[in-house]
């Protein structure tokens, strides 16, 4: 199954109002300027005719039931076209939003083995004019040969002028493939195929263009700078002061750069703007530094759908280090939070997932409230919701999970519906502890809990320990 899922989020400035409706005086109209950015994707109709459709959440991009070997390629056709009245600036980022290992067999060694498609798939994109539909897989593996890489690595920028809306529209042809090179290592057996899902993001910004009386640089402040944090990244020492600076870290380990053995400092407090947060470090790109919040918060962190099936500031930690940090905010996720068939869902307002890793010195002020999740296609489906931490994915003794002097002081609540067989462990700290390999040292729970278990302690919901 290779399937694509849409999350657009729009960046507006706070440091500024805007108009919100129009008022007329004599010949004059006053009208308030909107940042709105489209996406279309091109279908190829039963006569051979193109046309343009919105991409949607739900859109599946690519041929879910494309069966994929050496040579097979697919490429889709994306339409960016700016909607709104203001100029702006957009990245197009793609990731891994979930993915599922095969299973092949070795039959020298007479062994099993596990592998990932994305290990073996390319990805390629390329801006093109909107009649450069490729004739050819030559045609359109040659377009990307360039630039292409594995799945997780690509982002594209662009910008598009409102004045020049009509006439500026970017198309963009992904393409994805497989090397004739790939050998039986990616060949399964049995039924354990491998399986992959793609995320589309796309991030739109105020480019800073329309003009007043005095000129253009009214709303200069408009969207988040640049961030000039990780311009050198062969530091071991980083320090974080903006939402930009945060966004640019999310986008480094996404990309692949886990951190380890580096520090990032959070020098300012920081109020995110983002109308859905996208954690962090995930299952495919853990991050595994150390953060360092420096007695600082991170607020109004807003999450609504879930990411990689998680939601948390960071999403995957490994052999990292999170310390003296409070995170301040709402997570909410309901049935439209596409969480798909993912059987385990871990919410946390600091940290999703966590393995080999230490978390000191935090407090969660994100209110959690997971009980609007009560359709799933999974049976016996459950929800892994804790204050600082959602759970452990630790295996073994030798990658414990360390949590000191934490503090939860916000409200957090699961779905309750044996019926159904949609469940939720909450723990003011985190869930499960005694087979998750986790300790908790000195931690304090101040808010309510609710959903089908939580241990009497309010720091954990393992009735086990």
């Amino acid at each position: 199954m290779l399937s694509m899922l849409l999350c657009i989020a729009m960046l507006v400035g706070s440091t500024f109002a805007w108009f919100t409706d129009s008022v007329t005086s004599g010949n004059n109209k006053i009208v308030a300027g909107n940042l709105d950015v489209e996406m279309e994707y091109s279908v190829l109709g039963a006569d051979g005719t193109r046309s343009w459709k919105p991409v949607t959440e739900k859109t599946p991009l690519f041929e879910e039931s494309a069966l994929w070997e050496p040579g097979y390629t697919q490429v889709v056709y994306l339409k960016i076209s700016n909607v709104g009245s203001l100029s702006l600036n957009y990245k197009l980022l793609i990731d891994i939003a979930s993915e599922k290992a095969g299973k092949g067999y070795d039959y020298e060694k007479k062994k099993e083995f596990n592998f990932h498609l994305s290990d073996y798939l390319m990805f390629g994109a390329v801006e093109t004019p909107e009649e450069n539909f490729y004739a050819t897989r030559a045609e359109a593996r040659e377009a990307v040969e360039a630039t292409a890489g594995k799945l997780k690595s690509y982002s594209a920028a662009g910008s598009i002028k409102a004045s020049e809306a009509k006439d500026d529209i970017d198309y963009i042809a992904l393409v994805v493939y497989m090397p004739e090179t790939v050998g039986n290592e990616a060949n399964y057996y049995k039924n354990f195929a491998p399986e992959i899902d793609l995320g589309i993001k796309l991030v739109a910004t105020q480019m800073v263009d329309e003009s007043d009386s005095f000129g253009n640089d009214y709303d200069t402040d408009a969207s988040p700078k640049e961030s000039t944090a990780f311009a050198d990244l062969t530091q071991e020492n980083f320090t974080v002061a903006s939402e930009a600076d945060l966004l640019k870290l999310q986008e480094l380990v996404f990309n692949g750069n886990t951190f380890e053995g580096k520090t990032i400092t959070l020098s300012e407090d920081i109020t995110l703007s983002q109308a859905n947060w996208t954690p962090i470090g995930s299952a495919v790109a853990p991050f595994k530094g150390t953060f360092d919040g420096n007695g600082k918060t991170i607020s109004n962190l807003k999450i609504t759908k879930a990411t990689n099936g998680i939601a948390g500031l960071f999403g995957q930690i490994e052999g990292a280090a999170i310390k003296d940090l409070t995170v301040a905010g709402d997570i909410t996720l309901d049935n439209e939070s596409e969480i798909g068939d993912i059987s385990e869902v871990p919410v946390g307002g600091i940290c999703a997932t966590a393995k080999d890793a230490t978390i000191s010195g935090c407090t969660n002020e994100v209110e959690i409230d997971v009980t609007g999740l009560t359709e799933h296609s999974i049976a016996n489906s459950m929800m892994f919701i804790g204050g600082i931490l959602g759970v452990s994915i630790s295996n073994s003794a030798a990658e414990p999970v360390i949590i000191s002097n934490c503090t939860n002081s916000a409200n957090l609540s699961g779905p309750n519906d044996m019926a159904k067989g949609i469940l939720s462990y909450v723990g003011g700290i985190t869930t499960t502890i005694k087979y998750a390999h986790v300790t908790i040292t000195d931690c304090v729970n101040n808010g309510t809990l609710a959903g089908t278990f939580s241990h009497p302690d309010g720091l954990h919901a393992d009735f086990r320990a």
